[in-house]
C-alpha cells in the first residue's frame, strides 16, 4: 500500500466532482516474483484515465515474493483492493 500511495499519479480528468471509488486489480505473481496478466476486476466508470494509471502503477511495482509450495516457488493469483479518493481542487 505504501508503494501505491507514493507512486500513484492522479491524472487530470474533466470532472469537477470528487471521485471516491473502490476497485480491484487482479494479477499473476510469477515464480520469479514478476507481475503479469494485470487486469481491472471492477472498472472505474467514466474514468478510463484512472484505470490506465492503475495499470501503469502495478506494472511499475518491484518484484513480489512468490508463493511457495513444498519449497518450490510457484505462480499465484492476487487480488488487490484499492480505494481511490480523488478531488482535483
Amino acid at each position: 500500500m505504501r508503494f501505491i500511495s507514493k507512486n500513484f499519479r492522479y491524472p487530470k480528468i474533466e470532472s469537477s466532482e470528487v471521485i471516491y471509488h473502490q476497485f480491484y486489480v487482479g494479477f499473476t505473481i510469477e515464480a520469479d516474483g514478476s507481475l503479469t496478466e494485470i487486469r481491472m476486476l471492477r472498472k472505474i466508470p467514466d474514468f478510463p484515465e484512472l484505470e490506465k494509471e492503475v495499470i501503469r502503477m502495478i506494472q511499475s511495482m518491484p518484484r513480489w515474493i512468490p508463493a511457495d509450495c513444498n519449497g518450490q516457488k510457484i505462480r499465484s493469483v492476487f487480488y488487490l483492493p484499492v480505494t481511490l479518493d480523488y478531488n482535483q481542487n
